[in-house]
């Protein structure tokens, strides 16, 4: 080669070279790549566990809901009370209120024929009256002498058979004697029935008050010194269980 071309290879490898050690890198650096994948790609893969719905996760930090407690199941209700044996009665009592003007009491009578034949017509007699103690107990309880007021005819009842009979006794506050205890003016209702059909009757008398707190315990007496109030929980006891022929 002439000597005056020499010249002209210096700017070539000047041109060349940073080509040559970019294209050499390249290679090496894929090369190590390769290597790499092929470590990772032998080893085994890890188990993980699967993450649970947001819906599912414990809240973090956050203390647990409380739970409502679970309702206690409510008293069953008591068993009715009978009284005479045909025809036989129960009484059941709804509520007591009182106003500017009366006291009144809503009631529920069943009548039961326990007999083998049908009774009936069955008329029912009934008033309410206020306990106390200026009273003889003759006037009081309901007795076969004592007058009652008409109430209604329910028909004939089959052997067996019940009827019903719903009301309410309204009785004025000026006629109530009420007993006085101290500033308190306590009323205490006597509800009386006389059912009669074919010859036969039962006589019973109820005294009515509010529920006591304790079973059994003795019925409260109603307040009219407190002015116009509905009681609703109240309850009733027989004062007297013994049929008397008509």
């Amino acid at each position: 080669m002439p000597f005056d071309l020499w010249w002209l290879l210096i700017p070539l490898a000047l041109v060349a070279l940073p080509g040559l050690w970019f294209v050499l890198r390249r290679k090496r650096a894929d090369e190590d790549a390769d290597e790499v994948y092929e470590e990772v790609a032998s080893e085994p893969l890890p188990v993980l566990a699967p993450t649970p719905p947001i819906s599912t996760r414990p809240p973090a930090n956050r203390p647990p809901v409380p739970q409502p407690a679970a309702k206690a199941p409510e008293p069953a209700p008591a068993p009715a009370q009978w009284s005479g044996e045909t025809p036989a009665i129960s009484l059941d009592v709804g509520r007591m209120s009182a106003t500017l003007v009366n006291a009144a009491l809503s009631w529920r009578l069943t009548v039961e024929n326990r007999g083998d034949t049908p009774l009936g017509p069955v008329m029912v007699a009934g008033d309410m009256i206020a306990a106390h103690a200026s009273l003889p107990v003759e006037q009081q309880l309901a007795t076969d002498g004592q007058p009652l007021e008409l109430i209604d005819d329910i028909g004939v009842i089959e052997p067996g058979g019940q009827a019903e009979l719903r009301g309410e006794f309204r009785v004025p506050l000026s006629s109530i004697n009420p007993i006085h205890a101290r500033s308190a003016l306590l009323y205490i209702p006597l509800v009386r029935f006389r059912v009669e059909a074919d010859g036969l009757s039962t006589l019973a008398t109820f005294a009515v008050g509010e529920t006591p707190p304790v079973a059994k315990a003795a019925l409260l007496p109603f307040r009219l010194d407190l002015g116009p109030r509905v009681w609703a929980k109240i309850s009733q006891r027989q004062v007297d269980r013994e049929p008397v022929a008509a």
